[in-house]
């Protein structure tokens, strides 16, 4: 990430840096921080954060559509490598096959 930000860093152009869930690690979180980066990296699934959203993955009822119904649910979450709470914004999509009626 260094040739990243060396690279752009300095032309006033707001810097947003987007992962997968190897890139979940406290340092990567730092990092972006500390350089003023925003940021959405997807976190690995645990019990927990699937707490947290229990309400959302419970099929939909009724709602048909051809497009796909997305719900959102954000939250403040502290992982145990984390120094703090960090916001985390939970998507989760039934598609038209996941939930119309047999």
């Amino acid at each position: 990430m260094e040739p990243i930000f060396k690279r752009y860093g300095k032309t006033g152009v707001r810097l947003y840096f987007r992962a997968d869930a190897a890139f979940a690690k406290p340092e990567v979180y730092l990092y972006l921080e500390e350089h003023s980066f925003l940021y959405a990296i997807r976190l690995p699934a645990n019990d927990v954060l699937e707490r947290e959203i229990k309400h959302l993955l419970k099929r939909p009822e009724g709602e048909s559509s051809e497009k796909p119904i997305i719900r959102y649910h954000d939250f403040q979450y502290q992982a145990g490598s984390w120094d703090r709470p960090r916001r985390v914004v939970a998507k989760v999509e039934w598609h038209g096959e996941d939930y119309s009626p047999a």
